[in-house]
């Protein structure tokens, strides 16, 4: 991956673990959040389907409020 900024971050390619498999992507480090999000396609690839999750978590962003599938 490759950001076209100049600011020091933390970026880590992981593999992400689930019931139907494993995928590697590439994250940013963000030393505050409490909460990683991830695209609904990686969910899906290991086993996922965000759209049944039975539960939701909002998260207050800079931007205002977004609400989320919580898988746990």
């Amino acid at each position: 991956m490759r950001l076209p900024i100049s600011i020091p971050i933390v970026v880590r390619n992981v593999k992400i673990c689930g019931p139907k498999g494993s995928v590697r992507i590439d994250l940013i480090f963000d030393s505050g959040a409490a909460f990683t999000a991830l695209s609904w396609s990686v969910l899906k690839v290991i086993g996922y389907d965000p759209a049944v999750a039975p539960e939701r978590q909002e998260i207050i962003t800079a931007n205002g409020g977004l609400k989320f599938r919580n898988f746990k």
